[in-house]
């Protein structure tokens, strides 16, 4: 219902994700992270996981962890190397889960594969949309999957793109900021409390005070990162490069002091619902950039 990549009826084969695994490896990437669409739905996932492996990367999948409930097939990627899973999941209830996903018994397959990796590996990365049905039930459904699975170590929570057209088609999926502050703040409050770590996506800082370091925008921004994928979407086969991780930013970000930090505010959700949700915030950023360069 929103995922941030458009539907295309296109595949790569074999023998052209080797040559783009090839192509990121002599930039220097040393982690390959296969993600959809729907990775698991690739034929020769567990080659492809090999070949990375074989290159001297790492591989990591992001899945919705429909075929993992099949241990079989989770054991036939375990055997391939790959050792890190991140499964998204966005409610712990089950209405919710398969309202979002459009697919009657998608909670129960997504449990199901949580409950085969608990018992095959050590830690579990859980990635969560944050979306209009889930935002006010955050913190639950984030306390049901450690309570429930204790090797889950680290959470993504990505702010929905407004952009894709699934999402387009689906407007009342997309929350304003002030309806995600006081949620998310209450969960990674959650989080620290329990030694969970966690990293969040399209949320500008002023709505992150007291976690600002946790956003995966601003690491790149301190850490100078270049962000690199190889997309296959509306636009064709494109590769895009990106080390500049600024999106739109009204007139108030001038006056904030953790501007040039700050992603902004994402350009699609500024076309949406405007700027007027940003406000400027008036601590030293020196405190951040530190803690985000110490690890």
């Amino acid at each position: 219902m929103f995922c941030s990549n458009y539907y295309v009826d296109d595949t790569l084969t074999l023998e052209e994700i080797k040559e783009k695994i090839n192509e990121y490896i002599g930039k220097g990437v040393n982690e390959i992270i296969l993600s959809g669409g729907e990775p698991t739905l690739h034929p020769k996932l567990p080659e492809v996981i090999k070949y990375v492996i074989k290159k001297g990367a790492k591989p990591r999948i992001i899945t919705n962890g429909q075929k993992l409930s099949e241990m079989n097939y989770l054991q036939e990627l375990l055997d391939s190397g790959l050792e890190q899973f991140m499964v998204s999941i966005y409610s712990h209830e089950r209405k919710v889960q398969e309202k979002l996903t459009q697919t009657k018994g998608s909670y129960d397959k997504a449990i199901k594969a949580l409950e085969n990796l608990s018992q095959k590996i050590q830690v579990l990365n859980i990635n969560i949309t944050i979306n209009s049905l889930n935002i006010n039930k955050l913190q639950e459904t984030t306390q049901f999957l450690v309570q429930r699975f204790p090797k889950i170590k680290h959470f993504v929570f990505n702010n929905i793109d407004p952009e894709p057209d699934r999402a387009k088609k689906n407007p009342w999926t997309i929350p304003l900021l002030v309806d995600i502050e006081l949620p998310l703040y209450k969960t990674t409050n959650f989080l620290s409390q329990n030694n969970r770590t966690f990293r969040i996506e399209r949320v500008p800082l002023c709505y992150m005070q007291g976690f600002e370091y946790n956003s995966t925008e601003t690491r790149r921004i301190v850490k100078d990162q270049t962000y690199r994928c190889y997309f296959l979407d509306k636009e064709g086969r494109r590769m895009y490069e990106k080390n500049e991780h600024y999106y739109d930013k009204p007139s108030d970000c001038k006056i904030c002091h953790l501007n040039e930090i700050c992603a902004g505010i994402n350009k699609a959700y500024n076309a949406m619902y405007g700027t007027y949700e940003i406000y400027p915030v008036f601590i030293k950023k020196e405190k951040i950039i530190s803690r985000i360069l110490q690890n």
